[in-house]
């Protein structure tokens, strides 16, 4: 349970919202290592330095850290997740 106090115009993130987010910017990092990975092997130019700057600012506003372990972790299921799916043949 998340608990906190709230001053005049401030909302309660549910525990289940928080989870949410910090979900969101699992996925959002793993995005962008495979992106990165795979920008390294074709050897393209896209995205571009902005969009880098708009996916890393996306990841910075879900709070991710990746520097903490369970946070490095998380990341790294749904990096094999997404690229098992995008590499999978239907």
């Amino acid at each position: 349970m998340l608990v906190c106090s709230l001053r005049y115009g401030e909302t309660a993130l549910h525990s289940t919202d928080m989870d949410y987010v910090e979900q969101a910017g699992m996925i959002l990092y793993a995005l962008k290592k495979i992106l990165q990975e795979r920008q390294k092997l074709r050897g393209v130019s896209s995205p571009t330095e902005d969009e880098w700057r708009a996916i890393n600012g996306a990841i910075a506003a879900t709070g991710f850290k990746v520097d903490e372990p369970w946070s490095s972790a998380g990341m790294g299921e749904w990096q094999a997740t997404l690229e098992h799916a995008l590499t999978a043949s239907y």
